[in-house]
């Protein structure tokens, strides 16, 4: 049968199109398919890659700990739009979209931020991508939703990935990360309880 309610997750990308879906079915609502939370990861939103942190948190050599490990390109922002392109069009070609289009649901931060249900966003203060999730929950805020914005410490782009450690055989699992799973998964628990005593 159709779910009462569904929760939606993504990381990086993913959690963008989470963040994307939200809003769609907010504007196309689609029968069964309401979404009750979401919780999005590192979320890219933003596909004119405009934020500040597209500078400040790009990797530099003993730049210190807010450098973002998992971008090395000298200019992230210009790096990524080539793929970007790919997806919504060259600017000036024919049919191409623009990022800051509010109908251009998968560049999120963008579109129209009102009456979204309960969102959890979950980020590193390294992160290239930090502002995507800053921009992006302030203004859902101030459309009147009900968005927070969990920033973690020293912590870089999709770091959550990392709970079992970092790759070497007797690597410790990164405790930012379980902290980050503990968080997402308390808050969806939060959700399905007010959801069960409405029931």
């Amino acid at each position: 049968g159709d779910a009462r309610a569904i929760f939606i997750a993504g990381d990086s990308a993913g959690g963008g199109l989470a963040l994307a879906l939200t809003v769609y079915l907010r504007d196309h609502p689609v029968e069964g398919a309401k979404v009750a939370g979401v919780c999005a990861a590192s979320p890219e939103t933003d596909l004119a890659c405009e934020g500040e942190s597209y500078l400040t948190r790009r990797w530099k050599e003993g730049g210190g700990h807010q450098c973002d490990p998992m971008f090395r390109d000298e200019d992230p922002a210009a790096s990524s739009l080539p793929q970007i392109h790919k997806l919504l069009g060259a600017p000036g070609d024919e049919g191409s979209i623009h990022p800051k289009d509010p109908k251009c649901y998968i560049s999120v931060k963008h579109t129209e931020l009102h009456d979204l249900p309960p969102i959890l966003i979950i980020v590193g203060d390294a992160e290239v991508m930090l502002s995507d999730s800053v921009d992006f929950g302030e203004r859902a805020k101030e459309a009147g939703s009900d968005v927070k914005v969990s920033v973690y410490h020293r912590m870089w782009h999709t770091f959550m990935q990392f709970s079992e450690g970092c790759g070497a055989p007797d690597a410790a699992p990164l405790q930012p990360a379980l902290d980050a799973q503990k968080e997402q998964a308390d808050f969806f628990k939060g959700l399905q309880d007010k959801l069960l005593k409405k029931s």
